[in-house]
């Protein structure tokens, strides 16, 4: 019935002439019109911030305002994508609302982040996404917050706002926020020393300033700032493991760490509000289900009928990684509208 219903939307896009214009891909039972395609890549060609952070060559082929296939192709991928999750949605019911775009829009970013080779490059990439132009950013946060219902409503997990709120109420100590100091030595004899007059009622602070080898830390009595628990599961398992038994006003035992003695003290520790870690909240109620929703959402992909206009390429699902392939030659570029053949 889908192909069917796919083939008709196409025979009657060549016939009469739709209002969409001619068609770059052909999506079940909707076109995405070359028009639609056009204004995207134009605007994201015209966006400093993203021909600077993929680089011009992957962009302009053959000069300025001559498109590179592997970019129409990409870009035609993720209208595809939210073309079908729209479609699936409708058919099961899910609506997503804004509280949905603005967690998509964080667990983008974080993704991002997580992905990046170095802080710097995580800066980058975050900043572009921000920066990209309103309507493509639109499509690649509604793609994540259409598939996230999709997966969940599929796989038969339960994403509501009320279950969002009693995961996080009931698993507070996961999503804190964790202050940290330290005194730093060369040697465990001087930690050992440290850890004695800490014993005798010393100022954490204090003795952080006047003997602590780490420059940076030891001016402001220690502190080394705040962690979330995402992020304290990203560092070294033995600074993880000084500071989970701690509570705040607690110090370690000395630690040796990457040639130096250090002994942490856990400052504070409090709760996160639920806006600033929606997403965590969110990936740790789907872990358990993941092979459930792979396994659904590779069933719902599978299922898709997709038409591709020869001058942008074809589709493929090689590999399990659905997308638009572009031709390989010619044509090499694109430039302005195209029309059907």
């Amino acid at each position: 019935m889908r192909r069917l219903a796919a083939a008709c939307l196409l025979a009657a896009l060549a016939a009469t002439g739709c209002h969409l214009g001619p068609y770059a891909a052909v999506a079940d039972r909707q076109a995405v019109g070359q028009s639609e395609l056009n204004d995207q890549l134009t605007s994201l060609a015209s966006n400093p911030d993203f021909v600077r952070t993929e680089g011009a060559k992957q962009i302009f082929c053959q000069g300025e305002g001559t498109y590179c296939s592997a970019f129409a192709a990409s870009v035609l991928s993720n209208l595809i994508y939210l073309a079908e999750l729209r479609q699936e949605a409708a058919h099961l019911g899910v609506r997503i609302n804004s509280a949905d775009r603005q967690l998509a829009a964080q667990q983008t970013v974080a993704a991002l982040a997580a992905n990046a080779q170095s802080p710097q490059q995580a800066s980058s990439l975050v900043r572009t996404f921000q920066r990209l132009p309103a309507s493509y950013r639109q499509v690649l946060v509604d793609v994540r917050a259409l598939r996230t219902a999709v997966e969940a409503k599929l796989a038969g997990v339960d994403l509501s706002a009320a279950a969002i709120r009693r995961y996080y109420r009931s698993h507070l100590p996961s999503f804190s926020l964790t202050c940290v100091s330290q005194i730093q030595t060369d040697t465990a004899q001087a930690a050992q020393a440290v850890e004695a007059q800490l014993a005798r009622g010393a100022d954490f602070a204090s003795l952080a300033r006047s003997v602590s080898t780490d420059p940076g830390s030891a001016a402001s009595g220690g502190a080394l700032g705040c962690a979330g628990s995402a992020e304290l599961a990203q560092t070294i398992p033995a600074f993880r493991e000084a500071l989970a038994p701690l509570a705040p006003g607690q110090w370690s035992q000395p630690l040796q760490l990457q040639g130096s003695w250090h002994i942490f003290k856990v400052t504070s520790r409090s709760p996160q509000p639920l806006s600033q870690v929606s997403d965590q909240v969110v990936q740790a109620i789907l872990q358990p289900a993941s092979n459930r929703l792979q396994a659904a959402f590779a069933r719902f992909v599978a299922s898709w009928h997709v038409t591709v206009n020869p001058q942008y390429g074809t589709w493929s699902t090689a590999g399990g990684q659905p997308e638009v392939v572009p031709p390989q030659a010619p044509p090499a570029s694109l430039t302005g509208p195209l029309s059907v053949p």
